[in-house]
């Protein structure tokens, strides 16, 4: 089968799926790219990964269109996968040309943002009260335009499978799907941690509004304030205009190196994500890898994950009271954890890309031959099933 995958910038959440993907046999994969790096992902420590194994074309330059449509003419027959509809304008203008020239158009993407808050940086807040207005408008209006034109749609959380089936995207040629990146040997030694002394909670993530950092302010302060004994260690980049408290159970230590989270994970007892918004989240993946629980906001796509496997639990990052009440329990019974931990481990196997590029290739199949929907291995759209 011959694929061509088009995305805005190629980041490390992506890489390795379609490098297995194209060690799949049978599979001829070309990788367009729109820019080698953005400044904003930069800035918050994000590298280039290696894509020296891939067949990559590179748009970064003054002759993109004529590079990219070159591309399209070449592939006939293959099915152009488009990585959302709006990252890339440039990219974009190439969908609506494929379609022109009557190719065969998927689309992978994370459910479009419903909150105010920037996603990357907390400026230009009035920007993101007008987006968060009229998103909703621009998707709907995509989806009776092209909706019925592009499959399949590999929707990055179950709230992407919803919002696109809510737009008008059919849902027999929705998917559900995430971002995969592969386990590191860390985390072995330490499946019975979380016995005893303060509970170690872990954040790693912009230091922004949209991840939820003050959620994690006012939970160390109540925590606090009712002798619940917890160290939440805060670790990531960003220019934040939250005041940042200071408090003897909460400490900021810094930036993890790129491509070391899973090592700096793996020596806590839970990883917390309160975000108030995340397309996915792959932190969660990677605390999962390590045998760690997750604590996860009902906002971030990956939070699939955690009640799905059901290690660790899913709350309202609203619900101040409520996530204290989650913390105390966990302070005061550590068998909660060990009993997450396990499950973790046992998960943990799910989520490797081969697994992610596998099941990617069985759905291209089936919406070619129209066939049934092949079963996601990590999380179903029944909210009662789970994957232990």
């Amino acid at each position: 089968m011959e694929l061509v995958n088009w995305q805005s910038v190629l980041t490390e959440h992506q890489v390795h799926t379609l490098a297995a993907l194209q060690r799949l046999p049978g599979v001829t994969l070309t990788v367009v790219v729109g820019r080698e790096e953005l400044p904003e992902r930069k800035s918050q420590g994000w590298t280039k990964p290696d894509w020296g194994h891939l067949n990559v074309v590179l748009l970064d330059h003054a002759s993109w269109f004529r590079a990219g449509t070159a591309v399209i003419r070449a592939h006939p027959s293959a099915v152009h996968l488009f990585n959302g509809l709006w990252a890339d304008r440039r990219i974009f203008l190439l969908l609506l040309y494929a379609l022109w020239r009557r190719r065969k158009i998927g689309l992978v993407t994370e459910p479009y943002s419903d909150t105010v808050d920037g996603y990357l940086s907390d400026q230009h807040k009035a920007k993101g009260w007008v987006l968060s207005q009229v998103r909703s408008f621009i998707y709907g209006a995509a989806g009776k335009l092209l909706g019925k034109k592009i499959g399949p749609v590999f929707a990055i959380s179950p709230k992407a499978v919803r919002q696109f089936e809510k737009v008008g995207f059919p849902a027999r040629n929705i998917y559900p799907f995430g971002y995969f990146v592969p386990a590191h040997p860390y985390g072995a030694a330490d499946r019975n941690m979380g016995l005893d002394g303060e509970l170690r909670l872990v954040f790693v993530g912009a230091l922004i509004a949209r991840k939820g950092v003050d959620v994690l302010f006012q939970m160390a302060s109540f925590c606090r304030e009712k002798n619940i004994p917890i160290r939440l260690d805060i670790y990531g980049p960003g220019e934040s205009d939250l005041p940042f408290p200071e408090l003897p159970n909460m400490h900021y230590c810094g930036v993890i190196p790129f491509g070391q989270a899973q090592e700096v994970i793996a020596r806590y007892d839970v990883l917390i994500v309160p975000s108030r918004y995340d397309g996915w989240g792959v932190v969660v993946n990677e605390a999962l890898q390590q045998g760690v629980p997750v604590l996860a906001s009902s906002n971030a796509g990956a939070s699939a994950l955690v009640s799905q496997s059901g290690a660790g639990a899913v709350f309202d990052p609203g619900n101040m009271p409520g996530l204290v009440e989650l913390i105390e329990s966990l302070a005061n019974d550590r068998t909660i954890i060990v009993g997450w931990k396990k499950k973790a481990w046992a998960y943990a196997g799910k989520l490797a890309p081969e697994i992610a590029a596998s099941y990617m290739l069985e759905c291209i199949e089936a919406n070619l031959s129209g066939t049934g929907k092949p079963p996601c291995p990590w999380y179903s759209m029944d909210e009662d099933a789970t994957f232990n």
